[in-house]
């Protein structure tokens, strides 16, 4: 049995914590204050002091693009770093897992072909990325970071990082993130049209499973792993939602948005400047380490996207209409 201490930026804030203290189990659970932006190294010493493992998740990531790439790159390497700093001064630290992304390994790629795979031994190259991908920049920058440290101070911890591609799946929060605004936008016809273009998938729980299996894998010491199970387009992802919610009274956007919009709109917008540069680029991310290394089977990201959309619709962050049905539980 594990106690787990969580940092949060204000405990009292019952809108962001209340469902965590609502989990079972949340009597071994302990939140503390703290902000990466401003808590100090000694601050995290103190939170780190007496713990085994440290989990280290947090990254701002917004779906709409940022105004200058600062907003993104300097949060995720400072939060990084002063984490590192922390553990590195907290003797008790076996291991660190630190959160990247997919966005740091298959981005930025001027030589992308269709058949070409990227995996755990593959950078996103940063030179060839503009503010449209300051988020891909964040996540490629930060976790080099993390890797230089470990090399540069070799700490008593090992490190391993995750690597996730777009996390879809039920969500305890009620303050849905990124992932599952995706999945809202195209549920209630925010995007009139969907880019054709490649989206890699995993289900949180897998994710999850991930990052605690890797805590105390002795194989996982030193290793990127990538959580990534399929590709679909954003399109497809609309048909899944279709197939599961319109007999129930939704009507999810599966039209495709034409390449010449997009064209035309990234010489004045910088979330269509994204759009772009991904234009026939498949994802093509290879996700099978996760198994060798951990054991872990992926979850199918059609339940993955569905079961999204019954959280935000359970949530009350999208209507719950007359004809709504709520999906049987299943074991998780």
């Amino acid at each position: 049995t594990l106690l787990v201490r969580g940092t949060v930026r204000d405990p009292s804030d019952a809108k962001k914590t209340k469902f965590l203290l609502d989990l079972e189990g949340a009597d071994r659970l302990e939140l503390v204050a703290l902000d990466l932006m401003k808590s100090s190294v000694d601050e995290f010493k103190a939170a780190t002091a007496e713990c085994t493992y440290v989990l280290h998740t947090a990254s701002p990531f917004p779906l709409d693009p940022p105004k200058t790439e600062e907003e993104l790159v300097g949060p995720a390497v400072r939060g990084t770093t002063t984490i590192l700093e922390a553990c590195a001064c907290s003797p008790k630290v076996k291991r660190v897992v630190i959160t990247s992304s997919c966005a740091a390994i298959a981005f930025g790629h001027t030589e992308s072909t269709p058949s070409r795979k990227y995996d755990e031994t593959t950078w996103s190259q940063v030179e060839n990325m503009g503010l449209e991908q300051a988020y891909n920049k964040s996540k490629t920058i930060a976790e080099k970071a993390a890797w230089d440290f470990v090399s540069r101070e070799s700490p008593a911890f090992s490190l391993t990082v995750v690597n996730p591609a777009g996390v879809f799946g039920p969500s305890v929060s009620p303050n849905p993130g990124a992932s599952l605004e995706i999945v809202k936008r195209i549920m209630t016809r925010e995007l009139p049209m969907l880019p054709d273009i490649g989206l890699g998938l995993v289900d949180v729980r897998d994710v999850s499973l991930t990052h605690v299996l890797a805590m105390r894998s002795p194989e996982a010491a030193g290793k990127r792993i990538v959580n990534c199970a399929d590709e679909l387009t954003f399109p497809e992802v609309g048909e899944v939602l279709t197939k599961e919610f319109g007999p129930m009274g939704y009507e999810p956007v599966t039209a495709k948005l034409p390449f010449a919009i997009i064209w035309l709109g990234a010489l004045f917008s910088v979330q269509m400047a994204l759009f772009k540069s991904m234009w026939g680029k498949p994802f093509n991310v290879d996700g099978s380490n996760v198994t060798k290394i951990l054991g872990i089977q992926y979850r199918g990201v059609n339940d993955a996207i569905i079961d999204a959309a019954h959280t935000l619709i359970e949530h009350g962050v999208i209507e719950k209409k007359p004809g709504y049905r709520p999906k049987k539980n299943e074991a998780s």
